[in-house]
């Protein structure tokens, strides 16, 4: 069953949250978190990239899940996780790699990063030295 979902891309020049009643939210381009802007995605929440695609962050990225309340960055394919939002049934299952990263470059100070899980992804990279995962795999 194909579960609603918010399609985003481009650059967020605003604060923004994203949340559990929009969820899942469906990286389809690739998506930047401009300087000095807060992304905060709330406990519960499921991120899924479609294939090759990445997050960029320049401000902070604010996701902190809770042990009951984990949040999710997944494929795009992964239906194990937020239904078959791609709608294609078992057609497609996910791999690793089938998006690319979330990208820290030079992200705020302001960045947290606890109970999160990252599945299917190619890598996480960061030029930043002070990035910390909390309870995250």
């Amino acid at each position: 069953m194909t579960k609603a979902q918010t399609f985003v891309n481009g650059n967020i020049s605003s604060n923004t949250t994203w949340t559990v009643a929009n969820s899942p939210y469906v990286v389809n381009g690739g998506l930047t978190v401009d300087n000095n802007i807060t992304l905060t995605i709330e406990p519960g929440v499921i991120v899924k990239f479609s294939d090759n695609q990445q997050m960029t962050v320049y401000g902070a990225l604010v996701a902190e899940g809770t042990q009951n309340d984990t949040i999710y960055f997944t494929s795009y394919n992964d239906d194990s996780i937020g239904g078959d939002t791609n709608g294609d049934g078992n057609a497609t299952t996910p791999s690793p790699g089938d998006w690319r990263r979330i990208y820290f470059s030079d992200a705020d100070a302001g960045t947290s990063i606890e109970y999160c899980r990252f599945k299917y992804a190619g890598r996480l990279t960061s030029r930043y030295p002070l990035l910390d995962f909390y309870n995250s795999n």
